[in-house]
């Protein structure tokens, strides 16, 4: 059948395009002339199966090696084909899809074929902002780095990093891939450097024995970083590299090396507060819903996150939580470098119902592959199932505490939003008082009030979700900044619906007047949560808008993390940062024959304790 089916499909494969890239970055698929009101416009849709071919040549010299097909971010159902014949499949949306293609790939010339379906199936009944046309788009096809590679076939397949600052050391696990299951004897030697500190701290090699005859060896070793150690956080987001080889007595004499990136950092609680590296700190956050206009899908390269995590830096903020979805490694690694919080989530967004389905399976599997994949990087703090989720908790339940055993390295909570678990370590949501008031928004012309009631009732660090939502009337000048594979004519709809009504000439006022009162509601909610002493910190919605969902233009940036002109980031840091100063007033407005009276606070976070506050 298969075979049949792949001589169709060659026989079919006239066209050509551009890997890496999408369906929509080559023009392919249904021509869309719809006009939506409550999300970016697609220029090309494709939904289904998309097929691509390509011959390859592979060297003399890889004969005998491990050979690997690479393919870095698919959406989300792949199957490779070799020479007609099928290697195997992976669903995934969060992590590489990798192929052993070792059997197959013998010197010579061969053709590779790729399947990839974006469709809707069991494992994924609804949608996340990991696969929405509201946000990064159900887009189809590979992106980010798609190689051949050649390996030994006795190597690493996997290195996790283990640090314990309050041991002074670090633990590594590292799994050996061992195909031919031969019995191997030798060992590996290993020691870890800094990267990017202004004092260049090394530790002494350290080296363990490897032995073994199965096809994944096990082989754990320790290191002693010493006093001289240094932190990773956000002040200081000091890296270091583990440097590791591996030598095997045979025949051959194998001999491998790899370096891996870390920080020497612990993320824990203390009550209602999170801490790190055991000092009490205050999540100031964004989200990242998988806004990305011009392709369509998220940055692939370092330079793109790094631009982003740099923005949400200068605005005072020191967290990123992503909305239903997880990026790709370049986000971590760029938080890694700036001193970023990441919350990466499940793709999810919907309704758990029995442990047994094939949307819980496919739940405990994507974890898996998240933590194995990213978790040694100091940024991934945090992790979350999804989005207000509902449905049968005791799956979500069961999920916290896999992730709690198999990576003690982040804090896990069940959902954003909707419900609290008792086995969640944090929780993101709105939390209301008895009275039924919500944690945060306007209270008229005051700031003497706090929201540590609402908080009281948390036994674990409490985030407040979705900050903000305050609507900025579109700036139609943006729409000329469209110049990829997404278009606004929500934008459009808009700006006619204005000229009808002979307003168009007032559109500028409009955003100006809109966006200044988004900034002053943003400063309300955000010091109403400093001031609030058992708050964990909070998420924005959002620093730069959501131009999906009923087109939510809740930002003060742009889609593409430009500036409206609305508020600087140094005006945006008075209320957001580490440090701020706080004034509790009973009222805004006082008469000359009045008395002004008002408490003075400080909200305080920063890298070295107060002092002397003057």
């Amino acid at each position: 059948f298969f075979s049949l089916l792949i001589l169709l499909v060659e026989l079919l494969l006239v066209d050509q395009v551009v890997l890496p890239g999408t369906t929509d970055t080559n023009k392919k698929g249904i021509l869309n002339t719809g006009k939506p009101i409550n999300r970016l416009s697609r220029y090309y849709e494709y939904v289904g199966p998309a097929w691509y071919q390509k011959d390859v040549t592979i060297p003399q010299d890889w004969d005998g090696k491990h050979v690997e097909l690479f393919l870095e971010r698919v959406l989300w159902i792949s199957s490779v084909y070799v020479d007609g014949a099928l290697v195997g499949g992976i669903k995934s949306f969060s992590t590489p899809h990798s192929y052993n293609l070792s059997s197959v790939l013998s010197p010579g010339r061969h053709r590779i074929t790729l399947c990839v379906d974006n469709r809707v199936g069991l494992e994924f009944d609804r949608w996340s902002h990991a696969f929405s046309e509201y946000t990064q788009t159900c887009w189809n096809g590979v992106v980010g780095k798609i190689e051949l590679r050649a390996t030994n076939r006795v190597d690493f397949k996997s290195i996790q990093i283990y640090p314990d600052i309050d041991q002074q050391k670090v633990k590594v696990v590292y799994r050996i891939n061992n195909p031919d299951a031969q019995e191997i004897k030798g060992s590996i030697r290993f020691s870890a450097k800094t990267l990017n500190s202004e004092r260049p701290h090394a530790t002494k090699e350290f080296s363990i024995a490897v032995k073994g005859s199965g096809e994944e060896i096990l082989a754990e070793g320790e290191i002693l970083m010493g006093t001289d150690m240094q932190l990773w956080d956000e002040f200081s987001p000091i890296l270091y590299a583990l440097n590791s080889s591996l030598s095997i007595d045979s025949e051959n004499n194998t001999f491998v090396s790899k370096a891996e990136t870390f920080g020497m950092r612990k993320m824990a609680s203390e009550g209602a507060q999170f801490t790190l590296n055991n000092r009490r700190i205050f999540l100031r956050g964004t989200l990242e819903c998988g806004i990305f206009p011009l392709t369509g899908y998220p940055h692939m390269d370092v330079e793109g996150w790094l631009r982003i995590c740099t923005i949400v830096k200068d605005y005072g903020l020191n967290h990123i939580r992503f909305h239903s979805w997880c990026p790709p490694e370049e986000a971590f690694i760029a938080a890694d470098q700036v001193g970023i919080i990441l919350q990466p989530e499940l793709p999810f967004w919907s309704e758990a119902t029995l442990p047994e389905d094939p949307l819980s399976i496919f739940l405990m599997d994507e974890m898996t592959r998240i933590l194995d994949a990213y978790g040694n990087h100091p940024s991934f703090g945090l992790f979350c199932m999804g989005n207000e989720l509902r449905g049968n908790f005791d799956i979500m339940a069961g999920l916290v505490k896999f992730g709690k055993i198999h990576d003690p390295r982040h804090l896990y909570s069940g959902s954003t939003a909707r419900k609290h678990l008792a086995e969640d370590e944090f929780y993101v949501s709105h939390v209301t008082t008895a009275g039924g008031i919500t944690t945060y928004g306007a209270r008229g012309p005051q700031t003497d009030y706090d929201l540590r009631d609402a908080y009281a009732i948390l036994k674990v660090p409490g985030v407040a979700h979705e900050v903000g939502q305050r609507a900025v009337y579109p700036n139609f000048e943006e729409m000329k900044k469209y110049t990829g594979v997404l278009y606004p004519r929500n934008f459009e709809l808009f700006r006619d619906s204005l000229k009808k009504h002979g307003m168009l000439d007032q559109a500028q006022d409009f955003f100006k007047a809109s966006g200044s009162m988004t900034a002053m509601l943003y400063k309300e909610s955000i010091e109403a949560l400093l001031r609030t002493p058992n708050s964990g910190g909070f998420q924005l919605l959002d620093l730069h808008d959501f131009p999906g969902q009923g087109t939510a233009l809740v930002g003060i940036l742009d889609p593409f993390w430009d500036s409206k002109g609305l508020i600087s980031p140094e005006e945006f840091r008075r209320f957001c940062g580490p440090s701020v100063p706080i004034l509790r007033l009973s009222k805004r407005t006082y008469f000359n024959d009045e008395l002004f009276t008002a408490s003075a606070e400080i909200h305080h976070y920063g890298q070295e304790p107060l002092d002397k506050a003057n």
